[in-house]
Order: C-alpha cells, then structure tokens, then sequence
C-alpha cells in the first residue's frame, strides 16, 4: 500500500468512517471478515461513500497504482454523490494504457461510469464505446447507451454486434434501448447457441417483440 493511499485512508478515519467493520458470511463453513481500513470497508460493505466525496475526489487524481487507482473506483461506485468524478473517471479512459491500468481496472471504471449515470456526459461515453481499443471494459457502457435513447447510441450498439469482446452487452443493449428496428438486425446476427449472447439475443427479441406488439394495438 502507498503513503497516499495511507494518508487517504488516515483522512476517511479522521473524517469518521469507523476503523474496522465485520461481515459474517453464511456458506458451507460459516466465517466472519474483518475489514479494518476505509477504502475496504466501502468497497466491502454498503457503507454510503458519498459524505466523503470531496476526500476523495483530493486524492484520485494522484493516484498512480493501478490497483490503488481502481479500490477508489470502486468507492466511487454508487448512483449518488460521485457526478463530479465523472471527468477524472473517464481521464482513466483517455490516458489509457500510458496510465498503466490494464482491462480489469479499466472495466471498474466503466462500471462506475454506468452506475453513476451522469446524462451530461453520454456523448462521451458514447466515444468511449466506439473505440475497439478499450475491449470487454466498455461491457457495461452499453448499458448507458440503452438508457441515451440517441440515434449516435443506437448505431454505436449496432457496430458493437461485430465487436465479440461487447457483442453479448450490445445485444443486451438493443433489447433495452426499445427501437423496433433493431428486431431485423439481431434475427439476422449469428450467436451459438449456450453463450451469454445466446441468451441476451432471445431476451432482447422478446423485449422487442412485445413492445412492437403493443404498439399495433
């Protein structure tokens, strides 16, 4: 662990966040966790991280430890009280990979992202979605592209069905974003059967299906 990871974590102490916090887990063999820092405790627990966005809204941006850079992520990674690290978040994207995270970080943040759903800033993540480059972590952008409703969003989805690291979450995608003309383009696209798209596929036609059905009513 970093001195600035510390100092954050000394900081969320001394601004009140409790000093451990237990979790006891119920499987097989029955066991309790024991979290005893800040930033594990909010990614552990469902603690609301929001009362300390300004600390760390101070230290995200110096962060330079890719695992380090993702724990605050993930922190951050709640519907309310992050809108204004939505430009650092997506910085994380821009420097990519110079910044040295690799696709699992990155996909933390798109996680974020998506969970904080901020509108001001989909035609961003609308770039950030077109760009092969970023992989399987834009998996969960195409979520934010459904809820965009834009003709930009739509056919950023459409080109996604030709990507096989996003193909599953565009085809999810279109099923959500409820523009009946996606129903020709996913009867037409090819998935094997037992995969994820398999299933998103089928999902999708019936979500379609049905609303075009209750549109001819």
């Amino acid at each position: 662990m970093s001195t600035l990871l510390d100092d954050l974590n000394q900081r969320l102490l001394d601004a009140g966040v409790p000093r451990s916090v237990s979790k006891y887990l119920k499987h097989a063999n029955d066991y309790e966790l024991v979290f005893d820092t800040p930033v594990s405790i909010f990614i552990n627990t469902k603690l609301d991280a929001s009362p300390y966005s300004d600390i760390f809204l101070e230290f995200a941006p110096k962060l330079t430890e890719p695992n380090e850079i993702e724990a605050v992520v993930r922190c951050m990674t709640q519907s309310k009280g992050f809108k204004a690290a939505v430009p650092w978040l997506l910085s994380l994207f821009d420097n990519y990979p110079e910044n040295g995270l690799h696709s699992g970080n990155l996909w933390a943040v798109g996680l974020a992202l998506y969970v904080i759903n901020d509108k001001m800033y989909y035609s961003e993540i609308i770039d950030i979605c077109r760009n092969k480059e970023y992989g399987s972590s834009r998996e969960t952008l195409m979520g934010t592209l459904a809820r965009d409703k834009s003709n930009d969003a739509y056919e950023v989805l459409v080109e996604c069905l030709k990507d096989p690291s996003v193909r599953g979450h565009a085809i999810e995608g279109l099923g959500r974003f409820g523009k009946v003309d996606a129903i020709s383009v996913l009867e037409s696209l090819f998935v094997e059967k037992g995969l994820y798209e398999y299933k998103a596929k089928n999902t999708a036609l019936r979500r379609l299906n049905k609303k075009l059905s209750k549109n001819g009513q």
